[in-house]
């Protein structure tokens, strides 16, 4: 969501040599870093959720483990942008926070807390995930908008390549 989403920033009047173009690097480690952390995140809501005891901690524990991860997915993959120097609005990066923390809390309480009720009703678990991916969304785009963008160099005509090979690798990272 992240590089597809970037692509949709437009810098420069269009020119491809002043889009953004990203460190392969970086772009693999966003990709890890919410898969390690969501699987740490589910471990917790899941082992708490057989006792039942220190549930709601537990959920909480883990929405904001998982919350964390989303945003530091996020920031990872900007300090992966190589032809400008970004700036981040501290506003909003804990306005993207605090949207995607709350967002995994609720989804997780959602799916742990009410599960006997509606384990059975499939499109219960798609709210869930609608809940989630519209957080992780506005999260991105609460972000993006407070971020600043200051060109260091004009990359070269080859860069729109870069691109597309950042998008390739973040693609093949999730599909793994």
């Amino acid at each position: 969501m992240h590089y597809v989403g970037n692509r949709g920033i437009i810098l420069g009047g269009g020119d491809p040599r002043l889009q953004l173009t990203y460190n392969n690097g970086y772009t693999a480690l966003s990709s890890i870093i919410p898969i390690v952390a969501l699987f740490i995140a589910f471990t917790i809501a899941d082992r708490r959720h057989r006792g039942k005891k220190f549930l709601l901690a537990s959920l909480v524990l883990a929405g904001v483990c998982a919350g964390l991860a989303i945003v530091g997915m996020h920031y990872t993959a900007n300090l992966g942008v190589t032809n400008y120097e970004i700036q981040f609005d501290h506003k909003y990066v804990g306005g993207a926070i605090i949207i995607a923390c709350s967002a995994c809390v609720l989804a997780l309480a959602l799916i742990f807390m009410l599960q006997d009720l509606w384990i059975n009703y499939f499109y219960m678990r798609i709210v869930c995930a609608l809940v989630l991916a519209g957080a992780v969304t506005g999260m991105h785009y609460e972000g993006t908008v407070g971020t600043s963008y200051k060109l260091k160099y004009a990359a070269d005509t080859g860069s729109n390549g870069l691109r597309n090979t950042n998008v390739v690798t973040a693609v093949v990272i999730v599909s793994a």
